[in-house]
This record gives C-alpha cells, sequence and structure tokens, in this order.
C-alpha cells in the first residue's frame, strides 16, 4: 500500500473487534474515574472547610446532609470502573469466540481432507476395477 492510499477498514485483531480502540477506552473511563475522585477529595475538603465560617445550625445540617452523600462516592467510582471491566470481558469473550471458529475451521479442513482423500481413494479402486 503507498502513502496515498488508506485502509478501508479500521486496525482491527483477529477477534473482529477493534481491541486498540477498546484499550483506549477503557484507559480514558479509568481517567475519568481518577479525576471524578480528585472532584470528589476536593468536594470533600470544601466542606469540611466551611466549618471555619459556616459554623451554624444551617451549616450542620449542610456538613451532615454531604456526609450521607459523600457514602456514594465510592459507589459511583466502582461503577465507574466497572465499565473498563465490562469492555474487557467483552473483548475476551470475541478472542474466545475467535479461538473456538479457528479450532472448529480447523476441524473441519481436516476432515474435508479425510473426506476427499476417502473419495479419491474410491475413485481410483473403481478405476482399477474398469480396467
Amino acid at each position: 500500500m503507498n502513502n496515498s492510499e488508506k485502509p478501508l477498514m479500521p486496525e482491527m485483531t483477529a477477534t473482529g473487534i477493534n481491541e486498540s480502540k477498546i484499550s483506549i477506552i477503557k484507559g480514558e473511563i479509568q481517567d475519568y474515574a481518577t479525576r471524578i475522585n480528585s472532584i470528589f477529595g476536593d468536594m470533600t475538603t470544601l466542606v469540611e472547610e466551611s466549618k471555619n465560617y459556616f459554623n451554624c445550625e444551617s451549616g450542620d445540617l449542610f456538613r451532615n446532609h454531604f456526609l450521607l452523600l459523600k457514602e456514594n462516592f465510592s459507589v459511583v467510582n466502582q461503577n465507574i470502573l466497572n465499565y473498563a471491566d465490562d469492555l474487557t470481558n467483552v473483548q475476551l469473550h470475541y478472542q474466545k469466540k475467535n479461538e473456538n471458529a479457528v479450532s472448529d475451521l480447523g476441524m473441519y479442513r481436516k476432515e474435508t481432507a479425510q473426506l476427499v482423500d476417502t473419495h479419491s481413494a474410491y475413485i481410483e479402486g473403481k478405476e482399477e476395477e474398469l480396467l
């Protein structure tokens, strides 16, 4: 292929899916989870520091409400990371399917070769009978 030609299909491996793109997406998901976790940390710091200037019953109510929400931060972060795990599982599933298909093709190829050999031997035997 010369430099002016572009491939018709995106780069794909034997699995039939774009594994390099899946790897990129998994990395992006993990980056987003890290960034979101950092934002959650910054929010926690800001709310805790609000004790210095928002020191009243409403401030305590605000901080207590935030503490209830904060319990969900790790769940949110884990759910995001689960998307990357799901992509890995999809990739592994396609790889396994591909391995099974290749194995099946090899088996069918051997069976076909045996049938051709058997047929050829049968034909050759019939020709000898005719002579």
